[in-house]
C-alpha cells in the first residue's frame, strides 16, 4: 500500500509541476506578446468617486500606479451598453499586470473583452490590499476575510453599479477573491479579526452572472495542520477548512516521510 501511495503521490507531483512550469511560462509568454491595457480609472470615475464621497478609499490605487486600476468613462456623456464586467483579482496580485508571474493581473482578460468592443466604461478592476509586487511577500500570508477587505470591496462593487446606473454587473473573481465577493454580495454581518461589521443588505439580485475561478471555497488543507501561522489559516476569518481534509493530509504526510 505504501509503495502504491508513494508511486501515485510522486507521480501527482511530477505531474503537477510540469503543470505549473507550462502554466508559469504561458503566462509570460502571453504577457509580453501581445498589448496590454492601462490603468488607472479615468478622469471621469474619478471625479464621479470624488463627488459621491468615495474618495478616501482610494480605488484608483495611486500608490501601484497605472497598473492599480481600470475602468470609467473616457467622456462624460459615454453610452454603457454592454452589462459591466467587475474583475477581481486573487491574493496578493493587482488590476492589471505588473510583474510575472505573480502579478499579472487582469491584463489579457480585459484586452479579450476590448477586443469584443466592450469599453472602458463597461470592464472595471481596483487592486485590493497587498501585492507581490510591492516587494513584502510575507503580506500576503496575512491577508483574511477582514471587514477591511470586504468592505472595501463592497464598496466599490456599489460605486460601480451607481457610477454606471445599470441594473445588474457581471462579476469574475479568482482565487481568494472568490469567497471575499460570495461574502460581498450576501453581506449581513461579519465578526473578523479586525472587528465586528454589518456590510449591509444582500446584493446578489444586482448580479447576473458570478463567474468564480479556482476559488478557496472550502478554505486551504495545508491550514489544517497550522491554524494561526500563516495568520492566513486562522479558524476565524482565515482559510483553515475545519476537518475536511484527511486524505490530502495523509498524502502530505506520506511525501514528507518517503
Amino acid at each position: 500500500m505504501e509503495e502504491i501511495l508513494g508511486a501515485i503521490s510522486w507521480r501527482s507531483v511530477d505531474r503537477l509541476i510540469w503543470i505549473l512550469i507550462l502554466h508559469l511560462c504561458s503566462l509570460i509568454k502571453g504577457q509580453s506578446s501581445r498589448s496590454r491595457p492601462s490603468g488607472p480609472l479615468t478622469n471621469d470615475f474619478q471625479n464621479w468617486l470624488v463627488a459621491n464621497g468615495y474618495e478616501s478609499l482610494n480605488f484608483d490605487r495611486p500608490d501601484i500606479g497605472p497598473s492599480g486600476s481600470f475602468g470609467g468613462r473616457t467622456k462624460k456623456n459615454q453610452k454603457i451598453i454592454r452589462e459591466p464586467v467587475i474583475f477581481v483579482h486573487g491574493n496578493a496580485d493587482a488590476a492589471l499586470y505588473i510583474q510575472p508571474p505573480l502579478a499579472t493581473g487582469w491584463s489579457r482578460s480585459i484586452q479579450y473583452f476590448l477586443e469584443q468592443n466592450y469599453t472602458s466604461a463597461e470592464l472595471y478592476a481596483t487592486t485590493w490590499g497587498d501585492t507581490w509586487a510591492g516587494g513584502n511577500i510575507l503580506n500576503a500570508y496575512s491577508t483574511m476575510h477582514t471587514c477591511a477587505n470586504l468592505i472595501y470591496l463592497r464598496k466599490f462593487l456599489s460605486a460601480v453599479l451607481d457610477y454606471t446606473g445599470a441594473p445588474k454587473v457581471d462579476i469574475i473573481a479568482h482565487s481568494f477573491a472568490v469567497p471575499l465577493m460570495r461574502k460581498v454580495l450576501k453581506g449581513g454581518k461579519l465578526i473578523a479579526t479586525d472587528g465586528n461589521c454589518v456590510l449591509g443588505k444582500p446584493l446578489g439580485h444586482r448580479v447576473d452572472t458570478f463567474l468564480g475561478i479556482s476559488g478557496a471555497n472550502y478554505g486551504l488543507c495545508v491550514c489544517q495542520l497550522a491554524q494561526t501561522v500563516p495568520a492566513w489559516c486562522n479558524a476565524l476569518d482565515g482559510l483553515y477548512p475545519g476537518y475536511t481534509c484527511e486524505d490530502q493530509v495523509s498524502i502530505l504526510f506520506a511525501l514528507l516521510n518517503l
